[in-house]
């Protein structure tokens, strides 16, 4: 029989979890295989608070507007959903007030975000997702995380309408003005994010984000990115001047790979800088701020491949973010460029060359996703 591309009317690129088990661990439904992943838009978030988009079906054609009319730059993007399972995208802010932004079901439509000013004070964040909860609730959970010392990890679940800080204070030697980097979701329940400093640590919740426990597995130096993905849990974190990888199956996350070195990324040493992960069905690529390099790797458990490096012709510009639908991959880089890999990171080339988001200057496009749920 063929691919299946609804469930119960819902479009495949929108489902969280079939049965309660995660979509990304479903293969078959009613002897029915699992269609390829893939987007129906791209968003982008630039600086001075532009919004670029794009239709999957043109991905060389993006169109922007002025969500801000400020100075504060986007961090990271998202896409999840509202209270009522509609999709919507959240991204994070540098402001030190307003961190969130939130859209509405129209993504095109200008003025159409809602600014959302933490409680608790003012923190930058650094990264932001959503996962789908463990009662299959349709607004899911969204998790926001930045400076640990001001309660860095943020809660939302009624769709990203409001917010509560979580409370780390129980944890042992939780750090005070150290960012936490990356944060995810296996789709069940389970988050993990890691402590960004010289000696992080993995912090961990199974109840849909509600507390976290700290663990040191190994040692992890400054935590960078974490993701999710064919049953496997992945984390990024510097060491010895030196980008390293381990991951673990999803059953066991005290049994933890070898040590990979990456290749050519850059060891980030200073908060607010940051590595993007992307992940689909078992294949990962990573990037570095400020680099063109790309390390394409595949995972199963506790068994990760050698990385392969993929040096970018950027003539100047460098790296911000990197998504996939898991079909398609995409690189949103300095000065409005887009780049795209069909085929896993193995090649890229450049689709979009200085998207003028203001209509006349080409603007930093920083993050980036696609209207997918995740983990994929």
């Amino acid at each position: 029989m063929g691919d299946y591309a609804q469930v119960h009317d819902v479009a495949v690129a929108n489902i969280a979890q079939i049965n309660d088990v995660p979509y990304a661990n479903c293969g078959q439904l009613n002897d029915c295989t699992k269609a390829a992943s893939g987007a129906t838009r791209w968003v982008a978030l630039a600086e001075d608070g532009y919004v670029g988009y794009c239709s999957n079906s043109d991905r060389t054609s993006w169109t922007g507007y002025d969500n801000d009319s400020g100075t504060a730059d986007a961090v990271d993007i998202a896409f999840g959903k509202d209270n009522s399972g509609n999709g919507i995208y959240c991204g994070t802010r540098t402001s030190g007030s307003r961190e969130i932004v939130v859209s509405g079901t129209d993504v095109t439509s200008v003025g159409n975000w809602t600014e959302v000013d933490l409680p608790g004070g003012t923190i930058k964040q650094m990264c932001i997702n959503w996962g789908a909860r463990s009662n299959g609730a349709a607004a899911g959970t969204w998790m926001s995380a930045g400076m640990q010392g001001q309660e860095g990890i943020y809660r939302s679940i009624d769709g990203a309408q409001n917010w509560s800080k979580i409370d780390l204070s129980g944890i042992t030697n939780h750090a005070s003005n150290k960012f936490i980097n990356g944060i995810h979701s296996d789709g069940s329940g389970n988050w993990m994010t890691l402590q960004g400093e010289s000696s992080g640590r993995i912090y961990y919740s199974n109840d849909d984000g509600a507390s976290f426990t700290a663990s040191t597995p190994f040692t992890i130096g400054r935590g960078q990115a974490v993701a999710y993905t064919n049953n496997t849990w992945i984390v990024v974190y510097s060491r010895q001047s030196q980008i390293r990888i381990r991951t673990c199956a999803a059953s066991d996350i005290t049994t933890w790979s070898s040590e990979v070195d990456a290749k050519g990324i850059p060891h980030l040493s200073s908060d607010g800088q940051k590595i993007s992960i992307a992940a689909a069905n078992g294949n990962v690529c990573i990037v570095g701020q400020n680099d063109s390099d790309v390390n394409t790797f595949t995972v199963n458990g506790t068994t990760v491949s050698e990385p392969q490096q993929v040096s970018l012709s950027m003539s100047g510009d460098t790296i911000f973010d990197i998504a996939t639908d898991g079909t398609t991959w995409l690189i949103a880089a300095k000065d409005g460029d887009v780049w795209e890999s069909t085929n896993n990171g193995a090649s890229w080339s450049q689709i979009v060359d200085g998207f003028q988001a203001d209509g006349s200057n080409e603007k930093d496009l920083v993050g980036i996703c696609a209207d997918v749920v995740l983990p994929l």
